[in-house]
């Protein structure tokens, strides 16, 4: 992941929220329904690093995957804005998973759940009728699921870390 000051992230930021909203806008004034682009993981895992370490915790960019806290864990990190699924590499391996939903960017909420992909609880998910995240993982398919349809199941293992405008994390 690029390691961008808080200065490159506000620029960048403001460049994607300009488009985000011009996107809305038009949707909204020809009464068109389709899904709004995710900001991008370079925004949103940036913003995630700057909120973890503004909380006092030692966290940086990993080389390899997301983010790498107190020197040796590593950290998913998915953001979403809009109700289709988040998707799961299969090989993906984490320690923790931070999750930003930034459907509303005035109030958007960053949850940590305390779960380990290799985790019973975690590999147990349902994310259909019929198969598990471990399921999809053994057929070696990209696990996808709504935040909707995951949130209830990983509830008691996720505590929310922040809740109010991305300004206030990035602009700091």
């Amino acid at each position: 992941m690029k390691n961008l000051s808080r200065i490159q992230l506000v620029e960048l930021f403001e460049s994607e929220q300009k488009c985000f909203l011009d996107l809305k806008n038009i949707k909204n004034k020809f009464g068109i329904s389709y899904r709004l682009p995710n900001i991008s993981e370079v925004v949103s895992e940036n913003t995630i690093k700057f909120l973890l370490q503004d909380m006092g915790i030692d966290c940086h960019n990993a080389k390899v995957g997301d983010l790498i806290v107190d020197g040796v864990h590593r950290y998913e990190c998915k953001s979403f804005s809009s109700n289709a699924p988040i998707s799961f590499g299969p090989k993906e391996s984490w320690k923790k998973l931070i999750v930003m939903d930034s459907i509303n960017l005035d109030k958007i909420k960053v949850y940590q759940v305390n779960l380990r992909n290799v985790d019973n609880e975690w590999l147990n998910i349902k994310i259909n009728k019929t198969d598990t995240f471990k399921h999809k993982i053994e057929e070696k398919k990209r696990p996808r699921i709504k935040w909707k349809k995951l949130y209830p199941q990983i509830k008691r293992y996720t505590d929310v870390l922040y809740s109010g405008n991305i300004k206030s994390i990035i602009y700091t």
